[in-house]
């Protein structure tokens, strides 16, 4: 899990790749967001992960990443969706919360 900042001071994370029955799959592409609700115009190239990533670098708090239990995790289906919901939260100001 690599993380970033956009210019508004959001944090995400960005993991590609997954194990598949043991054997390694570039096409992974996986997001941790702070959480949000994404627009419907994303939901179709998106799916909304219910099980939270839980690996250790969800807290660093000297990097100001605390998405441990707060995260809205997307798979998704490719790298227009990738650049798609990108620029959405990087376009976001302020952070719009789940219900």
């Amino acid at each position: 899990m690599q993380y970033f900042r956009t210019p508004a001071g959001r944090v995400f994370g960005l993991r590609v790749g997954d194990l598949v029955a043991g054997r390694f799959n570039h096409k992974s592409i996986e997001l941790i967001l702070e959480p949000v609700c994404l627009p419907a115009s994303l939901a179709s190239h998106a799916e909304c992960l219910v099980q939270p990533y839980r690996g250790s670098s969800t807290r660093q708090p000297s990097k100001g990443v605390d998405l441990k239990d707060a995260q809205t995790r997307v798979r998704l289906d490719s790298l227009l969706a990738l650049d798609a919901l990108l620029a959405w939260y990087a376009s976001s100001q302020q952070p719009v919360h789940a219900a």
